[in-house]
């Protein structure tokens, strides 16, 4: 086994951990098969907080949706980014639990979330453009054409 196709199983099992992790995670706030904690102390309040303002079943479904869309490799770059401040909450919220797991747990995520952006920044650099070019309003609708009629490339002559 070579050294890229290696790198590419490592990205798998990365992605698919992080996905089936939120999915489980926004699954979980809905249909409740693990007790949720609550944390303590300055945790439990930001948590009732948020609970309070809705924002706890937001951040759930951004999960669900996001890990979904890892496991199947679905606008991977796309929910990597939507995804990302959900990750650095988490590793601030276990930053101050007392529980070793938590920040084990969000430590971990927020490392394979790195690594998946290292993995998949060529689709990234365009962002850091410094004078970025705009798409003319007419090239639009050709690119849409092309991106909705992608199955007609696939077919066989």
């Amino acid at each position: 086994m070579g050294l890229q196709t290696l790198e590419a199983y490592i990205i798998l099992t990365i992605r698919v951990f992080l996905g089936s992790y939120c999915l489980v995670s926004g699954l979980n706030f809905f249909l409740r098969f693990f007790p949720q904690p609550m944390g303590v102390g300055v945790n439990a309040e930001f948590i009732e907080v948020i609970m309070r303002m809705h924002l706890f079943e937001f951040v759930k479904v951004v999960e669900l949706v996001a890990g979904a869309c890892l496991i199947l490799n679905r606008f991977t770059p796309l929910m990597l980014i939507v995804l990302f401040p959900v990750t650095v909450q988490i590793v601030i919220y276990d930053f101050f639990t007392p529980n070793l797991f938590g920040l084990w747990t969000g430590g971990r995520n927020f490392v394979f979330h790195c690594v998946l952006f290292l993995a998949y920044f060529r689709y990234y650099t365009p962002l850091f453009d410094v004078h970025p070019r705009r798409t003319p309003a007419k090239a639009l609708g050709s690119v849409w054409r092309n991106r909705l009629n992608w199955r007609s490339d696939d077919a066989a002559p």
